[in-house]
């Protein structure tokens, strides 16, 4: 299995246990009041998605099991139960079906701790020849890490919908709206994702992004440094071109840079590039040089240094195969500058640290605004944050600024 499938599926692995955990809390907050959340007829009334919900007919049976069952708590608290949990079971379904623009390429790490604490160790020195009766302690020299912080932020957000609209409701439109979150909250997460990646500040839907807060404090330059601004303090690795725009010898160069990156004890890290990824502007020249089966160029190849592009191989153009043809899988990001452009190993480097699952719970129907105003108020919250744990792992090869 490929790597980045590999890295796929362990990242959705790790949503569907989060949104499991949600529907253990449904099923017991509504085992209080004597309900089954297992129950297949139950579930089916609840299911917003369904094109058979109706807000009427469940507000009617929780009036019924109310006078049944609770009586004096009446169906009022009952609705809202069944409401939070059809929410909250179409958000997450929602949630992990959309897209996120860097689940192929990231690494996802559940955290139960308000600050998480990463001391990621580099490998040891390298087994030398050692003469008969000589000590043995070369594998012993050298060991190095980072000692690195993350700290999962809040997302949240609040709908409040007048309780006519959803009692008129003929299409339940009104009703589904706040399954929408669980879009919003993905579509937000690949913003963070992408603008976290590039190292920059930014921002989107009105959130600010701050700039990677995961440098070490020995560089300078983080999370990516070129070869003109000294590489990185420790190891001497670069893993930026100065900005130049995408082509096929710049994609070459950044290989070859990943093929020479060293970690801070100067030794080969030995990163595997598996994505090209970039902003919209490079999509279609993307596919075509990963993709076609002949030469993707009018010129010779060039030589791929570290030092930048080499002289003219005379190799390409006539009767050439496309070497690059499924070499990496292509990745772009509309929350990525227009032309930014990265070659990036998955799995390796980039973090993103989930604190608690996403959760929908609404205000009370007997209290507060929703009361005195006559409203369904619900609000959405998650805490995750993404981040660079190790930028070694990927070579960006245009910051957008060149296009």
């Amino acid at each position: 299995m490929p790597l980045h499938t590999r890295v796929t599926e362990a990242n959705r692995k790790v949503a569907a246990q989060l949104a499991a955990t949600s529907q253990r809390e449904i099923k017991e907050s509504l085992a209080v009041i004597g309900l089954d959340w297992g129950n297949e007829k139950l579930r089916k009334m609840c299911d917003l998605s369904s094109p058979d919900f109706s807000i009427a007919k469940l507000a009617e049976a929780a009036k019924k099991y109310g006078r049944e069952k609770l009586r004096e708590a009446g169906g009022e608290g009952t609705l809202q139960q069944l409401l939070r949990a059809g929410i909250q079971t179409a958000v997450n379904d929602i949630y992990q079906i959309v897209p996120k623009d860097f689940e192929p390429i990231l690494r996802t790490v559940v955290s139960d701790k308000a600050v998480e604490l990463f001391a990621p160790m580099f490998k040891p020195g390298y087994p030398r020849r050692t003469d008969r009766g000589e000590e043995i302690s070369a594998p012993l020299q050298g060991l190095a890490g980072l000692d690195v912080q993350f700290q999962a932020q809040k997302y949240a957000g609040m709908l409040s919908i007048e309780r006519e609209l959803v009692e008129d409701d003929q299409s339940a439109q009104i009703a589904q709206m706040p399954t929408y979150f669980g879009e919003r909250m993905a579509e937000i997460e690949s913003a963070w994702c992408a603008i976290r990646f590039t190292g920059k500040s930014g921002s989107y839907g009105g959130d600010n992004i701050p700039a990677s807060a995961t440098n070490v404090s020995s560089e300078t330059y983080w999370p990516f440094v070129t070869k003109a601004q000294g590489g990185f303090a420790a190891g001497n690795g670069v893993n930026a071109l100065t900005p130049v725009a995408f082509s096929q010898n710049a994609v070459q160069q950044a290989d070859i840079l990943s093929m020479n990156m060293l970690d801070p004890l100067g030794n080969l890290m030995l990163v595997t590039p598996t994505h090209v990824i970039g902003g919209p502007a490079i999509k279609w020249p993307l596919d075509e040089l990963l993709s076609s089966p002949s030469y993707a160029s009018t010129t010779s190849m060039k030589q791929a240094v570290s030092t930048g592009v080499g002289s003219d191989t005379g190799i390409g153009v006539t009767v050439a195969k496309n070497v690059m043809m499924g070499k990496y899988d292509p990745l772009i990001s509309r929350f990525l500058p227009q032309t930014y452009c990265a070659l990036v190993q998955a799995g390796k480097g980039f973090i993103m640290l989930r604190r608690s699952p996403l959760e929908v719970i609404q205000e009370n129907i007997a209290s507060g605004a929703a009361f005195s105003n006559e409203l369904y108020r619900w609000k959405i919250r998650s805490r995750w944050i993404p981040d660079w744990l190790e930028p070694r792992f990927a070579v960006q090869i245009n910051d957008g600024t060149v296009s």
